[in-house]
């Protein structure tokens, strides 16, 4: 991991698997970045492909989550 105050998505996708991994997050569960860097490359619907095959999701403005 590097220092400072945010995480790049290696960092973020060994954070969502160490905590499958100890049973804090299920399998099932539902993980979303925010507070994305505007600096990448990929747009929004892109990098959220990507995300989703590592087990997460990006957030956006308005997204509504029902738990």
């Amino acid at each position: 991991s590097r220092q400072g105050d945010h995480l790049a998505a290696k960092d973020f996708i060994e954070h969502v698997k160490r905590f499958r991994n100890i049973g804090l997050l299920r399998e099932t569960g539902q993980v979303y970045a925010s507070h994305i860097s505007h600096e990448g490359i990929m747009e929004h619907s892109k990098y959220d492909e990507y995300a989703e095959s590592q087990g997460y999701r990006i957030a956006f403005d308005g997204l509504s989550i029902t738990i």
